[in-house]
């Protein structure tokens, strides 16, 4: 059979008068926690990293004394890097950089604009007033 359609064989094992079995279809199940495809090490410095191996996975080099993750794999024979800056997460930190982020950047210049828009507009009521002063003259 060239299509695996269910109950196919059972259809054609009743037709030859032989006793169907039940067919079962295996699924797919992905695991929970994959098995993993590589190593981590630990480092002291950033000098290490050449000496950490390369396997058919991926190879990450943490150095936590300087804050840095490599990230080592092997493509087309040659090995590259990938080099990331970690930092410890800090709770007083993060409240103070989303203080930060609530503030708009653009805040100091819509300042400045209003307060040119201020002055504009002062300066159009005091040509306004100095038009009804003298009943439409213009006095420059």
């Amino acid at each position: 059979m060239s299509f695996n359609y269910p109950n196919q064989q059972s259809f054609y094992a009743a037709a030859n008068g032989q006793n169907p079995q039940p067919q079962f279809q295996s699924q797919n199940v992905q695991p929970l926690f994959p098995q993993p495809q590589g190593n981590v090490y630990n480092i002291n410095s950033t000098l290490e990293v050449a000496n950490v191996p390369v396997g058919a996975g991926v190879s990450v080099a943490l150095c936590l004394q300087e804050g840095l993750m490599y990230i080592k794999t092997m493509q087309n024979g040659n090995p590259m890097f990938w080099a990331y800056k970690i930092a410890p997460f800090d709770a007083n930190k993060q409240n103070s950089e989303e203080e930060k982020e609530t503030e708009n950047p653009f805040a100091a210049q819509f300042e400045q604009y209003d307060k040119r828009f201020v002055k504009i507009e002062q300066k159009i009521s005091d040509i306004q007033g100095a038009m009804t002063k003298n009943k439409g003259e213009w006095n420059l």
